[in-house]
């Protein structure tokens, strides 16, 4: 199958909507996650490296499949528009990737936890993602927002710098090239 690189879409990357964001998350000017559509199906495609919450390296996904070697240690559980990557022993999910059903739902949606070369943890809850934050109780920074500029604009929405920890809830970005760049 051929992949093309994609910048039309929706889809809700952690607790945040992309629509139309070239790049979503960048670290340090590198793509955490690539957008791209089947030449041929027309399916919504995303690349990116799957951690575990220790930060080590566990598994790639490559398209929307799911790949890693330490058959030990996790497991692939697949359902109908849906598939996870999961800790055989705690039963932690750490990446899962849902698709569209209902043509008003986003193409795809994401679960999985990303770290930057400089280990800035990305953490991408189904409702709210954090940037810098782990495991802490504290309260959204930035909630209900929603980001837009015209199509194909070259701005960034959000810029953080690794000493801004953000902890976002209810945001949609529109129409950016980069939807989110992180600074370690």
């Amino acid at each position: 199958m051929s992949w093309r690189s994609e910048k039309t879409y929706v889809a809700r990357i952690g607790g945040i909507i992309y629509k139309n964001v070239q790049l979503p998350i960048v670290c340090n000017g590198s793509p955490m996650l690539k957008i791209t559509r089947s030449t041929e199906t027309g399916e919504l495609g995303l690349t990116f490296l799957v951690f575990n919450e220790k930060g080590e390296h566990i598994g790639n996904v490559e398209n929307n499949k799911i790949s890693f070697s330490d058959t030990d240690s996790y497991i692939v559980q697949i359902g109908l528009k849906r598939q996870a990557l999961i800790d055989k022993k705690n039963g932690r999910v750490l990446c899962d990737l849902k698709f569209s059903i209902r043509p008003s739902d986003p193409e795809v949606e994401v679960v999985a936890i990303l770290f930057s070369e400089g280990r800035f943890p990305i953490i991408l809850h189904p409702d709210r993602s954090k940037f810098g934050k782990a495991n802490d109780n504290t309260p959204p920074n930035i909630s209900g927002l929603t980001l837009t500029t015209a199509e194909n604009s070259e701005a960034c929405a959000v810029l953080l710098e690794k000493e801004n920890a953000v902890y976002l809830l209810g945001i949609t970005i529109e129409n950016f090239k980069t939807g989110i760049s992180v600074k370690t």
